[in-house]
């Protein structure tokens, strides 16, 4: 794959991890509307590292707080309630990702992008536009992380969008917009490190370089990228609905749909 392709995927992972409109969905798509070789998932994993740096460097103040918090839990044997709430939430995905993880690569289709971005974007835009709720993090209930990581399985199908799922959860359970986000920003931390070092051990297994120029360019570009749109989207957050992302969601469904029906990609 050239040089000049694999920015443009960089770009594109950094810009639409962020934004609740499904990452690997531009991923899959942009290959085929542009005629390029798929770049395979080796290298959207290196993408999405890139995106997990980016998280853990804006989130720097919360990250150390919950490893000191969990650090300092050893004598008590008592897990920190804030690290007992991600790792509540991350349970149901761990465990279905587990199981499905071969078939995962069946689902990477246009004709189920479409219709997961028609879906899955209605939710999110109706749930947004219903449920105009003001809960912050500190009142989450273990069912209701619970459950926001159910949200998180719809993420194992490509055009569903993982921040897009718990955004709708979080949105459906009362909480305010920005706590939505933070939350689901940090929820990723766990499941997307769990994800990189199985595929990349993986893809190690397979003989494949993992220290190759195109990886490391890869998460690169996708981490500073990735770093100025969430600093974005967190402000935005405060302001804004996510009722735009809906639509272009839904907009870009049905425009897959078309294409993929008349077999124009």
């Amino acid at each position: 794959m050239e040089l000049i392709h694999i920015i443009v995927l960089s770009v594109i992972q950094g810009i639409a991890e962020f934004f609740p409109v499904s990452s690997s969905a531009h991923l899959i798509l942009l290959p085929l509307v542009m005629g390029w070789e798929d770049q395979g998932i080796v290298v959207d994993v290196a993408g999405h590292l890139g995106t997990l740096l980016a998280v853990v460097v804006y989130f720097r103040g919360d990250v150390k707080d919950l490893f000191v918090e969990f650090i300092r839990s050893f004598p008590t044997k008592k897990v920190p309630r804030r690290c007992m709430m991600l790792l509540v939430a991350s349970i149901p995905i761990f465990i279905l990702g587990y199981f499905f993880k071969p078939y995962i690569a069946m689902l990477r289709s246009a004709m189920v992008i479409g219709i997961a971005g028609i879906v899955f974007g209605s939710l999110m835009g109706i749930v947004d536009y219903v449920r105009p709720k003001t809960q912050k993090l500190p009142t989450m209930t273990y069912l209701h992380a619970f459950l926001i990581g159910c949200g998180q399985i719809f993420a194992l199908i490509p055009g569903a969008s993982r921040s897009g799922t718990t955004i709708t959860v979080s949105r459906w359970l009362g909480y305010a917009r920005k706590e939505a986000l933070t939350f689901t920003f940090l929820l990723s931390l766990p499941i997307t490190l769990a994800a990189v070092v199985l595929s990349f051990f993986d893809a190690w297994k397979e003989g494949v370089a993992l220290a190759e120029q195109s990886l490391v360019i890869v998460t690169i570009v996708s981490a500073v990228v990735g770093y100025g749109v969430l600093a974005l989207v967190m402000r935005m957050g405060q302001f804004i609905t996510f009722i735009p992302f809906a639509v272009y969601r839904i907009a870009l469904g049905i425009v897959v749909l078309c294409l993929s029906y008349f077999k124009l990609i």
